[in-house]
């Protein structure tokens, strides 16, 4: 990401590129560890983005570390389900039907 360090959502796409990669034509440890790095660049500009979490689960899934990536989608998840709807207007809105 030479044009922009910064920018979590090419990370992640990179990342899930990668493995994409892996999965479907070139299943070398040198891609994998291009997706991991691209996934761990993610966890560090961002290390609770949903993004960040599903990069790295993705990449670990693929290095067999099946506990661990079940975590880090776990972790993805986590804040969509401790989010509170009540008091949300968008929520009461659709709640009442509007």
């Amino acid at each position: 990401m030479a044009f922009d360090s910064a920018f979590v959502g090419a990370w992640a796409k990179l990342a899930t590129t990668m493995v994409s990669l892996y999965l479907n034509g070139r299943p070398s440890p040198t891609v994998l560890q291009r997706a991991r790095q691209a996934a761990e660049g993610v966890g560090t500009l961002a290390p609770n983005s949903v993004d960040a979490h599903v990069a790295m689960a993705t990449v670990l899934r693929m290095q067999g570390q099946t506990e661990l990536a079940l975590r880090e989608f776990d972790l993805a998840w986590l804040p969509a389900l401790t989010t509170p709807l009540h008091g949300n207007p968008r929520f009461e809105k659709l709640v009442a039907g509007r």
